[in-house]
């Protein structure tokens, strides 16, 4: 690995997300790249002036604390790490900082395994949830990481039991997905197993699926266990599914309605969450539960 590489691994790994309702180390960094998009202008204070170039901004720590929900102090050494790593610099000015980030900055990390991509998958199905991004967004995510499967099995010459490993692990992610939006004492004594063959049946047994409407179905679910309602009775949120598939749904709901949590509300056209009860949708659990299955 060239020193271009390893630097952008290291950065990578430490930004890499922990679970929780407070933003994680990506998306203060995320955010943190974001404002440097707002130069160049010039700032006045006191009389004193100062051009903001592009790739600079000014803030406070107290700002930055009150927006990422953490402590003054874990700021202050998150910022010193990324100096350290040679992403930021700092000059005071009055009260305020100006932060200039790293020229030419860009998370550039060699994948190297394809559940690495899956990692990514499961944080974003995380922010989803807390609605910090789209249903679009969370798809696209796996989306990719099934054609990548798809296209390191081409590469390799893989058997048709290969390919449907793959197929199958699908069904197994929807599983994991549906159980991760109820509580893990389950009503029903194997749910699961019912779960999987109904995910086969309603997205498809031998292709790759169209996660877009795999999140669709997941957010419909969501929004049945926080209401305690059968899928099919929420007519604006199923009003384009087969009566087959409004049933197959119904019968997912009716194996996790008596332990699911009411955390989700819905807002416009994206469900957020309300409270910090979606403990296992936390990064990295999810590929842990199926890919061990494999």
């Amino acid at each position: 690995m060239c020193d271009a590489e390893q630097a952008d691994q290291t950065l990578f790994e430490f930004l890499k997300p922990k679970a929780g309702e407070r933003f994680s180390k990506l998306e203060a960094f995320c955010d943190l790249m974001s404002r440097g998009k707002s130069g160049p202008y010039v700032l006045n204070r006191y009389g004193e002036q100062v051009e903001i170039l592009p790739g600079q901004f000014v803030t406070t720590i107290s700002s930055l604390s009150k927006k990422w929900q953490w402590q003054r102090a874990t700021v202050r050494q998150f910022l010193e790490g990324l100096m350290a790593l040679g992403q930021l610099e700092e000059a005071k000015f009055y009260s305020s900082i100006i932060f200039t980030l790293k020229r030419n900055m860009k998370l550039s990390v060699k994948v190297k395994h394809a559940d690495d991509v899956l990692d990514f998958c499961c944080m974003q199905f995380s922010r989803f949830c807390h609605g910090r991004v789209s249903a679009d967004e969370v798809a696209e995510s796996y989306n990719n990481y099934y054609g990548m499967r798809m296209e390191i099995a081409m590469e390799k010459d893989a058997s048709s039991e290969q390919y449907q490993r793959i197929f199958m692990h699908q069904a197994y992610m929807f599983e994991t997905l549906v159980l991760s939006l109820s509580s893990q004492e389950l009503v029903q004594e194997n749910p699961q197993r019912a779960t999987v063959q109904l995910a086969l049946s309603l997205f498809g047994r031998e292709r790759i699926w169209d996660w877009h409407k795999v999140i669709d179905t997941l957010a419909v679910l969501a929004t049945a266990f926080r209401s305690m309602t059968p899928p099919s009775m929420l007519e604006d949120l199923v009003s384009l599914m087969t009566e087959g598939e409004k049933k197959k749904l119904d019968y997912i709901y009716s194996k996790y309605v008596g332990v699911a949590n009411p955390f989700l509300v819905q807002d416009s056209e994206n469900l957020i969450l309300t409270s910090d009860d979606l403990k296992s949708v936390s990064t990295g659990e999810c590929p842990k539960k199926c890919v061990e299955r494999f």
